[in-house]
């Protein structure tokens, strides 16, 4: 039950089990407690039992590379243009245009799905360099 806690918390900050605990260990304040063992019951504890309790109150925030930063940037802003056109696209159908535009609206649809496809590979693709 433990490990499965501790497992989910890895996921959500992006990490491996191990990194997470390291982490964890290594800094109290990624660990988000400036005194790791302030909050620990007062008799002795072995090193393993505190490094367990330690790994298991605490929180480690996700890595974000630069490259990744830039990657989430860019695809920002393809997203953006593609919702500028579809907004674009919307006020004239919405104003009674009588142009059809079923095709350029399933375009930038089809954009929107090949763009969150491309970041989700180039994402994925980071993640395992590591």
């Amino acid at each position: 039950m433990e490990y499965a806690i501790v497992k989910a918390k890895a996921v959500v900050a992006g990490r491996e089990v191990s990194d997470y605990a390291r982490q964890a260990l290594l800094s109290a304040e990624v660990a988000g407690h400036e005194n790791p063992g302030k909050d620990l019951p007062s008799y002795r504890l072995s090193v393993g039992e505190f490094a367990r309790i330690l790994i298991l109150k605490s929180t480690v925030t996700a890595a974000v590379t630069p490259e990744q930063m830039k990657l989430f940037k860019d695809f920002g802003v393809e997203v953006r243009n593609i919702g500028i056109n579809l907004n674009r696209l919307a006020k004239a159908v919405n104003a009674g245009d009588p142009k059809d535009y079923a095709a350029e609206i399933r375009k930038a649809l089809e954009d929107l799905s090949r763009i969150k496809d491309d970041f989700m590979k180039k994402l994925l693709k980071d993640d395992g360099d590591d």
